[in-house]
């Protein structure tokens, strides 16, 4: 197996290779080794756990010790996920390579599930995007959570559709070769970790490969991570700097957006200037509404398209999805990319995204604010 996606005969992969980037999370780390010396006893191939850690002297020591225990493989890597990531796919030593993140645990049947593709698909298939499932209590915030357009939604997508442009990396595998071929993750991101996996899938569809999805190849990701809106938040405006990172590298994958942020920014300037010109706090008061205005817009029409559980926190989280608008809207100001302030990356695209034989309807809290529309995607599936 080498060269181009899809021009190498198919092969029955000889082995998948588990490549997890931490940073501190002993618990889970120890946690997520358990899971995969289980996953591992359920195939007839041979596997490995490759752990690229970045964390402190002390924590560091700790899932050290946790790997000797495990028989898991320890390395001290970069600070950057993708850096990691890519390190740990240096080191593979089998033809597939699987990246799970270390707030996540493997199912029984993870491995078996993800080599199965491979066995059966053909050889243009060069990734297999696994389900993402939330694990743990659901406490007030993650009622809130559960409404937003923003937070975690793609981990869901594989129940959904059968071929994907991209895929978190919570629990996503590649040929080892395909990867290689095409440079890996992107090591020059803008932030720590956000918009490499969507980066990573566009360009293996660029090199002609396909990525599949198996919503039997499982993992659990804890919520126990997650205990204040302001990590979320932060998470958000991170993911939002990226964003503006990606769709500075593919221009043409991006699509106009209101950004509220911005909207409601310039809106207080012009009026705090008109009210300094005329001498009136009128303009400025105007300009002020124009926040409130856009959140009760956008909040009434959330409410419309998507009913479902926990309407009533609905306000909360339109409050936080903004957050993500902020970050958009700071990483154009500080790129001086302006024009990017009011777009964003397209990542739902129905020639890539193709339904699943027998779906016929997708939640709309799947496509949130990545501007999908049912019908394109249903057309996809019928044709």
């Amino acid at each position: 197996m080498g060269g181009a996606p899809g021009q190498a005969a198919v092969q029955r992969p000889d082995g998948i290779s588990i490549v997890v980037p931490t940073l501190e999370r002993v618990e889970l780390v120890a946690d997520l080794l358990s899971s995969c010396v289980v996953a591992g006893a359920r195939i007839d191939r041979k596997w490995e756990v490759i752990i690229v850690d970045s964390s402190p002297e002390e924590p560091a020591a700790r899932i050290q010790a946790l790997c000797d225990q495990h028989g898991a493989r320890f390395v001290t890597g970069p600070w950057r996920a993708g850096s990691k990531r890519n390190l740990g796919a240096r080191l593979a030593a089998y033809d597939v390579v699987l990246f799970v993140d270390s707030d996540c645990a493997a199912q029984p049947d993870l491995f078996a599930e993800h080599l199965r593709v491979y066995d059966e698909q053909s050889p243009d298939v060069v990734a297999v995007a696994g389900l993402t499932e939330m694990e743990g209590e659901e406490g007030f915030l993650w009622r809130v959570l559960s409404r937003s357009r923003e937070h975690n939604i793609p981990f869901s997508w594989p129940r959904y559709f059968a071929t994907m442009h991209w895929a978190t990396t919570s629990n996503f595998s590649v040929r080892r070769a395909e990867f290689a071929a095409i440079g890996g993750f992107d090591e020059e991101t803008w932030t720590v970790t956000g918009c490499e996996d969507v980066d990573l899938g566009v360009r293996l569809w660029q090199a002609q490969g396909r990525i599949v999805s198996n919503d039997r190849a499982i993992v659990h990701h804890t919520r126990g991570e997650v205990t204040h809106p302001f990590q979320v938040m932060r998470k958000l405006s991170r993911h939002g700097q990226a964003d503006v990172w990606l769709s500075s590298k593919f221009a043409h994958h991006t699509e106009l957006r209101a950004n509220p942020v911005v909207i409601g920014a310039l809106a207080i300037l012009v009026g705090a200037a008109l009210s300094l010109c005329t001498l009136s706090p009128t303009p400025v008061l105007l300009g002020l509404a124009v926040v409130p205005l856009m959140w009760i817009v956008t909040l009434c029409g959330r409410l419309h398209r998507w009913t479902g559980p926990h309407r009533h926190l609905e306000p909360l989280s339109v409050f936080i999805d903004w957050a993500l608008d902020y970050g958009i809207a700071k990483a154009a100001i500080q790129r001086r990319c302006y024009r990017m302030a009011m777009r964003r990356f397209r990542y739902y695209d129905p020639q890539h995204f193709h339904l699943k034989p027998g779906i016929d309807r997708v939640p709309d809290c799947v496509f949130h604010a990545y501007g999908a529309a049912l019908d394109s995607s249903r057309s996809s599936a019928a044709s």
